[in-house]
């Protein structure tokens, strides 16, 4: 058998022949998975074993959406605590805990086929990622139980907590979520509340349970499209604390290991690291045949970022590199937002609002509550 041509060998191990292109660079599939498992790591240098805390173990946490980027992510580190544990040091740099939530749940379904689906894509990572050190399970609605100010929040702010017809008692979480997502009439509004909602559950369930920091599954693309979206719904000034790697106002250590990696990478890397679960992945929704009128937008910039990558990645790739590069200006310890948190200064970016204690971007949103 003839060796095979050195123009077509992997231009890293220069072993065997290169099947894919990475960045101008024609790789095979290993060496193709060990560039990007390599970016996603440098990202982690905080969490390197020596420099693990002495008098504690670290818990950190993953949220998983089930999505192509929370589930790469899970796969790099499940792979990298392995790689601890029987290697030389016997010893994982951090435990980690992957909290589930329900993709069914922030669709709005509900529904007995969708529980069931979403049991066994629980059943089935657990038995492909053995190295996770607890897996926790919620849904959108537990966000009701537990952070134990929201409620209040949105009640001080406009809406009404529904009643049982009949009855003094309130409705079911899910019920109420329901509820509250359809008082909000734009797609715009709704997006961008559930996004504030979510994030306080991951980060109410984080501290709840010990965590001194959280991995986003977000890659370059997403945060790209996120910043875009954030300026356009007048949240700009909350872009330093939120997409960038460092410690939060909340309180938790914020990391974001893909933001060096391309969406179209991610799809790579899935398409050869992870074809045992590819059943299990949750596809994004496609967008394209909706009309503007109907999209968000978030939808809108993650559209048009997403089709601009393709031919301009590098432009794209400058665009969270940049927001990366701003410093955090304001006190994380003085005045925020009560509905997102974030902190707030003065001048054009203070707390507004019939009761002065709203951002910008919240205000907009909590003004398009239905009555």
């Amino acid at each position: 058998m003839s060796s095979p041509s050195s123009a077509n060998l992997c231009m890293d191990c220069k072993s065997v022949p290169s099947t894919l292109t990475l960045r101008k660079r024609e790789l095979c599939d290993n060496c193709a998975l060990r560039f990007l498992s390599g970016k996603v790591l440098r990202r982690m240098e905080r969490y390197k074993l020596r420099n693990a805390p002495k008098s504690h173990r670290r818990r950190l946490l993953l949220p998983l959406s089930f999505g192509i980027g929370s589930f790469t992510l899970l796969h790099i580190l499940d792979a990298h605590l392995h790689r601890h544990a029987v290697g030389g040091a016997k010893v994982t740099p951090f435990d980690l805990v992957v909290l589930s939530i329900d993709p069914a749940s922030v669709d709005g379904r509900e529904d007995e086929e969708a529980r069931k689906e979403q049991e066994r894509r629980m059943q089935r990572v657990k038995e492909v990622y053995t190295w996770v050190d607890e897996y926790k399970s919620v849904r959108f609605e537990d966000v009701f139980d537990i952070d134990e100010n929201i409620e209040s929040v949105l009640e001080s702010h406009g809406w009404t907590m529904p009643k049982q017809a009949g009855a003094a008692t309130t409705m079911a979480n899910k019920q109420r979520l329901d509820a509250f997502r359809i008082s909000l009439s734009t797609p715009t509004t709704r997006r961008d509340i559930d996004r504030v909602l979510l994030t306080r559950l991951i980060t109410s369930f984080a501290k709840r349970e010990n965590c001194e920091g959280i991995f986003w599954g977000d890659c370059d693309t997403t945060l790209a499209a996120r910043t875009l979206a954030h300026v356009s719904k007048g949240r700009g000034y909350s872009l330093s604390y939120e997409i960038n790697d460092g410690m939060s106002p909340l309180g938790l250590f914020y990391n974001f290991p893909l933001r060096d990696i391309f969406k179209s990478e991610l799809e790579v890397y899935a398409s050869i690291a992870l074809r045992d679960v590819q059943d299990v992945i949750v596809a994004k929704e496609k967008i394209g045949d909706l009309s503007n009128r109907y999209m968000s937008i978030e939808q809108l910039m993650e559209n048009y970022v997403e089709s601009q990558a393709v031919k301009y990645p590098g432009i794209m790739a400058n665009i969270a590199r940049t927001v990366a590069k701003l410093e955090q200006g304001v006190d994380s310890e003085g005045k925020r937002c009560a509905l997102c948190e974030m902190p707030v200064g003065e001048g054009q970016d203070r707390l507004i609002g019939e009761k002065g204690d709203l951002c910008y971007g919240c205000a907009r949103s909590v003004d398009d509550i239905k009555s």
